[in-house]
C-alpha cells in the first residue's frame, strides 16, 4: 500500500520548527540571541558578556567550522580571551 504524502518536506520542517519554537517559548525557553538584554538597546547587568558578545565580538564567527564545512582558522589570542565583552 503507498501512502500518499500531503505535505512536502519543507512544509514540514517549517511546521515542525514552528511548533517547536512555541513550545519552548510557553515554557520560558528562548532563543540564546534573546539573553543580555533588559529592553531593545539596554544591557542586562547578569548577562553583560552575552550581549556585548553580541554587539561586539572579540573574533569573527567561523561558519565553515560551524556549519561542518572546513576547520578552524583563527584562534583567539590570549589577550582576545581575557578581555572579551569588556570596553
Amino acid at each position: 500500500m503507498k501512502v500518499a504524502k500531503f505535505l512536502s518536506r519543507d512544509k514540514l520542517v517549517e511546521y515542525l520548527d514552528n511548533e517547536t519554537n512555541e513550545l519552548l517559548e510557553a515554557n520560558g525557553i528562548y532563543d540564546i540571541s534573546n539573553y543580555g538584554w533588559q529592553s531593545i538597546d539596554e544591557e542586562d547587568p547578569e548577562y553583560i558578556g552575552h550581549a556585548r558578545w553580541q554587539v561586539n565580538p572579540p573574533i569573527e564567527t567561523e561558519y565553515d567550522f560551524l556549519f561542518g564545512n572546513g576547520k578552524i582558522k583563527n584562534r583567539p589570542t590570549e589577550l582576545q580571551k581575557n578581555t572579551c565583552g569588556r570596553r
